[in-house]
């Protein structure tokens, strides 16, 4: 479980406004990750190499970022922080971008649970 903000500002001898604006994607020196404010779940092994499988499918069907958030009628930084883990997808939204990249997704979900 992560830390509350208050705990991971104290922690990293910060104010809890800096911990708000890097929950917010600002810059402050420090990444989620170092501070422990991060769902687990976006992080493990599993999930990384999900989106890993995404953007290889993505760069295979010749679509830039921005082409493939046209065909799903988002912005490009909806694509570009999916792909970085900034942002967790739902089982619609990972269904939407299969079919958009012409990926078949049981095919992506059982190549992660074969590795």
């Amino acid at each position: 479980m992560g830390l509350t903000q208050t705990k991971a500002a104290k922690r990293l001898g910060i104010s809890q406004l800096d911990i708000s604006k890097l929950i917010n994607g600002k810059h402050t020196g420090f990444t989620i990750q170092e501070i422990g404010l991060a769902q687990k779940s976006v992080f493990t092994p599993r999930y990384e190499r999900l989106r890993e499988l995404l953007i290889e499918a993505r760069k295979a069907a010749g679509l830039t970022q921005a082409c493939l958030a046209e065909q799903l009628g988002r912005p490009q930084s909806f694509v570009s922080k999916f792909e970085r883990g900034e942002r967790r997808l739902d089982v619609i939204e990972f269904l939407e971008i299969t079919d958009a990249l012409g990926s078949k997704a049981g095919r992506l979900i059982e190549q992660i649970d074969r590795e």
